[in-house]
């Protein structure tokens, strides 16, 4: 919470992405199977150093069990004393496999359309808008001057609401009608580095609407937001407005984040 009568706060992450995926083990990803890969990977780095340091030459002896694999009526007992015995060489590669199918095994997808794909899919556009904001948020914070803020209160608790959806799609179009094509324009030869990721920002925001309006029934969107107000105080902002706005988008990715992860399919 703060003052919205005070200049506008940092943004600061909220990980509720980070925290709803904690809480839903089963939300797979390619960080989760890269992840655990990478750990067979260190792991048997150091086996093989161990290995190495200690020059033992006698095979490893892995429990057979190890593979979720029974013997064969048909199996010898000499087979059986083969199987349950592998150098390091073929655990290197054996193990890895296994991993990735008890992974797939253990994972099940949540997703069966778009809109879901949408929210899920987020926090990669998420980390790109904060990588061009950081990018551009210290010019446009030096700028700003004016203590009132244009995000209060009062956004936020719109993006608490029912009615979060469509305060998400008004302040999108906000600032892609009035807001981002001020600052592109705003760009001077001085500042000509700061266009890139005011453009990449755009871009994204343009995607993030199609989406939130496409999702719409998805989202249960409901039209009680006004952005009247919201654009009655940019315009008293004057030429400030758009610095005030655009040191601001962290709060705004808060907001969406908050929102989205609020979406997010929850397996039992």
């Amino acid at each position: 919470m703060f003052n919205p009568s005070s200049k506008s706060p940092p943004s600061s992450p909220m990980f509720a992405y980070k925290m709803t995926a904690e809480t839903n083990p089963k939300t797979c990803t390619s960080q989760l199977y890269s992840n655990i890969l990478q750990g067979a990977v260190d792991f048997f780095v150091a086996l093989s150093e161990i290995h190495r340091a200690h020059r033992v030459f006698t095979p490893l002896r892995i429990p057979s069990s190890l593979f979720f694999s029974l013997p064969s009526p048909s199996a010898s007992s000499s087979s059986s004393s083969t199987n349950s015995s592998m150098t390091p060489r073929c655990l290197l590669l054996s193990v890895p496999v296994l991993l990735f199918f008890l992974v797939s095994a253990w994972c099940s997808p949540v997703c069966n359309n778009q809109c879901c794909r949408f929210v899920e899919e987020f926090p990669v556009r998420l980390k790109r808008l904060r990588q061009d904001f950081a990018q551009i948020r210290g010019f446009y914070e030096a700028n700003d001057d004016i203590e009132t803020a244009l995000l209060d209160q009062s956004v936020q608790h719109s993006f608490e609401s029912n009615f979060a959806c469509q305060a998400m799609n008004s302040i999108l179009e906000f600032y892609l009608n009035t807001v981002l094509p001020s600052a592109v324009a705003g760009v001077t030869e001085e500042t000509t580095d700061l266009k890139p990721h005011v453009e990449s920002i755009q871009q994204i925001f343009d995607e993030l609407k199609s989406d939130v309006t496409r999702c719409r029934h998805y989202f249960h969107c409901k039209n009680q937001f006004d952005i009247r107000s919201l654009n009655s105080t940019y315009t008293q902002m004057q030429n400030k407005g758009v610095f005030k706005a655009m040191g601001e988008l962290g709060l705004l990715f808060n907001y969406i984040e908050r929102y989205l992860a609020s979406k997010r399919v929850k397996s039992s």
